[in-house]
Formats: C-alpha cells, structure tokens, sequence
C-alpha cells in the first residue's frame, strides 16, 4: 500500500478508538511503526480487516490484528519440483543410489540385520 492509504487505514484507527492517541512524540512514534508495517500489505484486505475488527470488538487493534500479508512465492516447493525430476531421470537411466549405498559396511549390515528383522515382525 502507499503511504497516504497507510495514513488513511491509521486515522480510521483513531477515529473508531479515541484512545489511539496521535499527539505528542509517542503519536508520532506510533504513526512511524504503523507506517512502516502497513506500506509492506496490501490496502484492500487491510482496510476489510479493520472494518471487521471495528464491528467486532470495542478494543483497539494491534498491528498485528489487521495485518494482511501477500502470499510469498515458495522457491523450495519449485527446487524440490526439480530435484523430483531430476531423481526420476537418474532412476531411468539407471545411475541412481540410495542413503543405504554411502553407508561403512559395518553400519549397511546392521541396517540390513533390522530390515530383515522387521520383515519377519519381530522389533528390537
């Protein structure tokens, strides 16, 4: 959002709360922290928000009470998409390995001592 629809989400604030106190040097402290927060969300899903908070309780609204954020794109969902695709063309061509192929010998034969044993249902 722009500065001047921060500023309006902020004065809707102290209008539905007179006890959102704008004057003096903690007014405009708090004008600086709600100006930084708002500009990062978007205007519209705020400003409904506010309006909820408003019709729904008496007690002024923390930042927090009406922050809206953007649905960040997620790069680790499209890296794994990648590396899935890439394990699967390793598979076809036949060079692939397992954790269990890295293994020391000594701890490869113990781990295929349990599988064998979980196989034929007994645990440790």
């Amino acid at each position: 959002m722009t500065e001047k629809e921060a500023l309006s989400i902020i004065e809707q604030v102290a209008a539905a709360y007179p006890r959102f106190d704008l004057t003096g040097s903690l007014g405009e402290k708090r004008i600086e922290i709600w100006l930084k927060q708002l500009i990062k969300m978007p205007y519209e899903p705020v400003l409904q928000r506010l309006m909820h908070h408003i019709a729904k309780s008496g007690y002024m609204p923390a930042i927090a009470d009406i922050s809206v954020f953007d649905k960040a794109e997620n790069r680790h969902l499209g890296k794994m998409k990648q590396w899935e695709q890439e394990v699967a063309a390793q598979k076809q061509s036949g060079d692939f390995k397992t954790a269990e192929d890295f293994l020391a010998p000594d701890i490869k034969a113990m781990f295929a001592r349990l599988k064998e044993q979980k196989a034929n249902g007994r645990t440790c």
